[in-house]
């Protein structure tokens, strides 16, 4: 017992060794979870340019669907990408581009069914995305 009562009488307090080797696994730590966190925050960012940017195309999109059938023409699309940015505040970063081409099929020339193309254009973190939706707009009768 007395052995006992000595060592811990003895043992005073840390050396420097014991500092080192719990500061050197203390910063091993704050750097892991530094490094997830900066990840965590890459990946919401990058979620919520992508989601911006598929939100303003479906905004564009069901806006197309329930103009006049005449408005969205190959003619308009310079002036109706316009209205649409002032419409729904679309940032200048976004780039886009219409294609408007009429429907062909062999019966017939008529012009009933346009396809449009709605493309999106954007840079983020130095990479060029691009968004592209397709749909039908239909006259109607």
């Amino acid at each position: 017992m007395n052995i006992i009562k000595e060592k811990l009488k003895s043992n005073k307090g840390f050396t420097i060794q014991d500092l080192i080797f719990a500061l050197m696994i203390i910063m091993i730590f704050v750097g892991v979870i530094g490094s997830i966190f900066v990840s965590i925050y890459s990946v919401k960012a990058d979620t919520q340019v992508d989601s911006m940017a598929t939100i303003y195309a479906i905004k564009m999109l069901e806006y197309m669907d329930k103009i006049n059938y005449e408005k969205v023409s190959e003619e308009n699309k310079s002036k109706l990408i316009s209205e649409m940015q002032r419409k729904f505040d679309i940032p200048s970063s976004y780039k886009i581009s219409l294609d408007v081409t009429k429907y062909r099929t062999s019966l017939g020339n008529d012009d009933y069914v346009r396809i449009i193309k709605l493309k999106m254009d954007y840079t983020f973190k130095d990479k060029a995305r691009q968004l592209v939706f397709d749909t039908i707009k239909v006259k109607e009768l």
